[in-house]
C-alpha cells in the first residue's frame, strides 16, 4: 500500500458575523488505487462538515470548499519528520510575513 497527503480546505460560517473563518487540514490516507484513496477521503470529509451551537448559542457551520491537492507520498513508511506536505509560495501569498516567520 502507498500512502498519501490530501489537502482539503473548509469555511465556517458563523451566524450574525459577516466575518468567515478558513481552515486548511492535511490528511494522511494509505490506499493501493486513486479510487480506494478517494473513498477513504470521502469517509473523512463527511466528518468534517458539520453544523452546531457554540458557547454563546450561535450556530456555527463547517463546509467543504475544496480538495486542492491529493499527492502520493515518496517515502514507503510513515515515521517522526516525514514530510507530508510541501508546496512553493510567491511572496505575494505571504499576507502576514512577520508573523508567519516567528
Amino acid at each position: 500500500m502507498r500512502w498519501y497527503s490530501a489537502q482539503i480546505i473548509l469555511k465556517r460560517d458563523l451566524a450574525g458575523c459577516a466575518e468567515r473563518l478558513w481552515e486548511e487540514k492535511i490528511f494522511v490516507i494509505q490506499g493501493d488505487t486513486e479510487e480506494e484513496i478517494r473513498s477513504k477521503l470521502e469517509g473523512i470529509l463527511k466528518k468534517e462538515e458539520m453544523s452546531y451551537l457554540n458557547l454563546e448559542g450561535g450556530m456555527v457551520q463547517w463546509s467543504l470548499q475544496g480538495v486542492p491537492a491529493i499527492e502520493e507520498l515518496l517515502d514507503e513508511s510513515i515515521v517522526s519528520g516525514t514530510e507530508v506536505y510541501s508546496r512553493f509560495l510567491m511572496e505575494s501569498e505571504i499576507k502576514c510575513r512577520d508573523e508567519f516567520f516567528k
